[in-house]
């Protein structure tokens, strides 16, 4: 954490980017700007570092209360988020490196010897649109049809028929230009690609790209909108249905394509935003090959964790045992040492009946009395708790210390 006036503050964020600025505090711009706001330090508006590049003349915004020159923290980053930061771009220097080593790919304008997928994929909405032609005009027909049920404007092809994809029939052309392309480059890769692949759960399908006996699972879909209604729109529809909304929800023309592999925590998407799917087809290759190793080391990883808390757990469960067969063993000393003190209070008590009794009758105890005596001391005798004890100890020093329980074995010191 680094301290510094406000003034200096502001003076150091009207003196370049924040983005900039940032790195020297090693935090992100926008906890940057979020310290600025709290300490009513104005920044820089939108485009003021272009104009000053272009050597345009730009307008300062005063320090408010200049007088209150205080001091300001401008804290690091946490422990956690350098972490992410570092992981970040570590995978993206990892990614570069990747890129670099595959044949450049680019989506071609049109689909030309199509694979056995595409062709699959395509017959089942071509079937899938007949239907919809059909239902829309039962009216004229004898037969009955239902409509294929759609969501939002967009239908889905399950992986048992051909490509795991949701999309609506307009954007049909992209979706398979895209994964007609995908899955050529990853057949040249070693990849073998194929539908009915099982899922998460063996009652799911999906496609998926193996190799090196390692699977990539994939699939793309399309996103959807709200859609305000035209007043006309509404009118017609609230004609039919009163309670209709003002709003439908329609196909946004925006992809999703989601990788992943068979171990947990491999998922990955893309999205459409200012770059396209396909301008990410080279990075969307980049992760399938890097998927493969990954997933071996993830496993490898996985199984060394597993076997270090399954030896935790089996430390913890012997220090428990340990632990309570010591217990007995106070326990035991704790039960002889009480009795032994009962028997020495006995054997005091005797003494003193006997000095009783003869002060009472002027002798002493003579015929029974004499031998009940003598029975009440012989059964102290024999009931004193020390020597049964050092009968034990002289066993317990013929036997290894490893098949003692008590004795915290070496195996319980390991971290």
């Amino acid at each position: 954490m680094q301290r510094l006036t406000r003034s200096k503050l502001y003076a150091m964020v009207w003196s370049r980017p924040l983005t900039h600025l940032a790195k020297e505090f090693d935090i992100s711009d926008v906890g940057l700007a979020k310290v600025c706001r709290k300490h009513d330090i104005p920044l820089p508006g939108l485009g003021h570092w272009a104009k000053v590049a272009a050597g345009k003349k730009v307008k300062t915004i005063p320090l408010p209360h200049p007088e209150n020159d205080s001091q300001v923290d401008v804290g690091e980053r946490s422990p956690t988020l350098r972490a992410l930061y570092a992981q970040k771009r570590g995978w993206a220097k990892h990614e570069k490196q990747l890129l670099a080593t595959l044949p450049p790919i680019s989506v071609p304008e049109v689909l030309d010897s199509p694979h056995r997928l595409t062709k699959a994929t395509r017959k089942y909405f071509e079937e899938l649109e007949a239907k919809i032609v059909r239902a829309n005009a039962r009216k004229r027909s004898p037969e009955i049809y239902t409509p294929p049920l759609g969501q939002h404007g967009r239908y889905t092809c399950p992986a048992s028929k051909g490509f795991d994809l949701t999309v609506s029939l307009g954007q049909l052309d992209r979706a398979l230009l895209f994964l007609d392309t995908l899955v050529k480059a990853l057949e040249t890769q070693g990849f073998k690609v194929s539908n009915n692949a099982e899922g998460l759960k063996n009652d799911l399908k999906c496609v998926e790209a193996t190799k090196d006996n390692e699977g990539v699972r994939f699939s793309l879909s399309e996103g959807y909108r709200r859609r305000m209604l035209s007043p006309e729109e509404l009118k017609v529809v609230r004609e039919k249905w009163s309670w209709a909304s003002e709003y439908e929800m329609v196909p946004s023309g925006k992809f999703t394509f989601t990788v992943n592999g068979r171990e947990s925590w491999t998922e990955r998407k893309w999205i459409d935003d200012s770059k396209k799917l396909e301008e990410r087809l080279p990075a969307i290759l980049a992760e399938f090959n890097d998927l493969i190793p990954r997933q071996k080391q993830l496993r490898l990883d996985r199984a060394r964790e597993e076997e270090e808390r399954w030896k935790r757990e089996r430390n913890a469960e012997r220090a428990r045992r340990t632990r309570a067969a010591q217990l007995r063993q106070l326990e035991e000393a704790l039960s002889e040492a009480d009795r032994l003190d009962r028997l020495q209070k006995l054997e005091d008590y005797l003494r003193q009946l006997e000095e009783k009794y003869s002060e009472v009758n002027g002798a002493s105890p003579s015929g029974n009395s004499a031998d009940w005596f003598y029975l009440i001391r012989k059964m102290v005798e024999n009931e004193d708790p020390r020597f049964p004890r050092i009968e034990k100890l002289v066993r317990l020093n013929k036997r290894e210390p490893s098949n003692i329980d008590w004795i915290p074995g070496e195996e319980d010191d390991e971290p």
